[in-house]
């Protein structure tokens, strides 16, 4: 029996990452009517690309009004190209407040035009300066890119004077307006938080069902999750349960981790049944770590809504729960680092196979 690796943990929704470190955001000041900030981007499918999103960090005084437009890409030094998609129409105006409720949040803005992408094509959306005074004293600043993390594509750019590309995790989102709608990008990247477990027993966990879309039946045999362990000379308890307990599990000494006592460790654990329990489509399992006598914190992505997770695969159903004091508790925002290794997979009854879909890299099936 072949183990199949679907992928690795959906820190970065656009393609597999191996690891992560403590993400810090970077801010892009936009207090000058010639600068602006751009990310770069590849349409994974067709689609209708009518919202654009950018992550707000904080503001100074009165911020003038913006501009969010939708562009092409210049093909010799992959930057925005300043040509506005739908003959100038991809692009809508706004005005930030001028007060903290944006700060730290991630906000979505509907074109005027929405635009109809090709599969694989390349695009950038930018926001630059529309009108009002603008200065150190008047603007607004937003995340650019998210540090401890390297991207090839997609990506930031920020122009002063001439466009400068980051090689950094972009803090970006688009829209699809089909119904239902799809998200793409990285809009709920915040910072990796974590679920520390204060009492032997406790557990925090990936909350998930297998779509009948995605399987009949399949089998786990194993996950990669980030963590914190619980320290030289510990132990560590991984699992499957479900709704009535244990149908997997397996301890170990944290002793064998490269660093036992380090915090953002990537920890890949295979259970050691003989057998491994049959998992059937849509009903909730919950795959994660329960701690045994130190405290240990299992890493996740809090996000601004649970609408902004179907950018990651398995869109918003795939959540957080902790369970304590005899009971699971979810919370619908925030998604664990946690991902699954099957050993089987059997597909759904009239397929040949498996069904590849949107929500393995960023969307959400029906």
């Amino acid at each position: 029996m072949s183990t199949v690796n679907l992928w690795k943990i959906p820190f970065n929704p656009s393609h597999s990452t191996s690891a992560i470190s403590t993400l810090g955001p970077t801010s892009a000041y936009l207090d000058a009517e010639s600068e602006k900030e751009g990310w770069i981007f590849r349409v994974p499918r067709s689609m209708t690309i009518t919202h654009l999103g950018v992550r707000f960090v904080g503001y100074a005084g009165t911020p003038p009004t913006y501009r969010i437009s939708l562009q092409g890409v210049s093909g010799s030094n992959g930057t925005p190209d300043g040509s506005i998609k739908g003959s100038g129409a991809c692009y809508t105006t706004f005005t930030p407040p001028a007060n903290s409720s944006w700060n730290n949040t991630f906000q979505w803005f509907q074109l005027n035009t929405s635009y109809d992408a090709s599969p694989g094509e390349l695009l950038s959306y930018v926001m630059d300066w529309y009108s009002g005074t603008i200065d150190a004293s008047n603007r607004s600043h937003v995340c650019e890119y998210w540090s401890g993390n390297i991207d090839g594509v997609p990506y930031a750019a920020n122009y002063v004077s001439s466009w400068v590309k980051r090689a950094y995790t972009p803090s970006f989102g688009y829209k699809d307006g089909s119904s239902p709608t799809y998200v793409f990008g990285q809009p709920s990247i915040q910072t990796s938080y974590g679920a520390t477990l204060g009492a032997n027993g406790d557990r925090a966990a990936l909350k998930f069902s297998l779509p009948s879309w995605f399987c009949s039946s399949a089998k786990i045999c194993g996950a990669r999750l980030m963590l914190s362990s619980e320290g030289a000379g510990q132990s560590a308890k991984f699992g499957l349960w479900d709704s009535s307990g244990v149908l997997q599990d397996i301890t170990l000494d944290s002793d064998v981790f490269a660093y036992p006592s380090s915090s953002h460790q990537l920890v890949e654990v295979y259970f050691d049944e003989a057998s491994l329990s049959t998992l059937s489509a849509d009903t909730t399992y919950y795959l994660g770590i329960e701690r045994v006598a130190a405290s240990t914190t299992l890493y996740e992505l809090a996000n601004y809504t649970a609408s902004d997770l179907k950018a990651f695969p398995m869109g918003d159903s795939w959540i957080r729960s902790v369970y304590s004091s005899g009971a699971w508790t979810d919370t619908n925002t925030n998604r664990p680092l946690v991902s699954p290794i099957f050993a089987d997979i059997t597909a759904p009854a009239g397929t040949s196979g498996l069904l590849v879909h949107p929500g393995m890299v960023g969307g959400m099936r029906a």
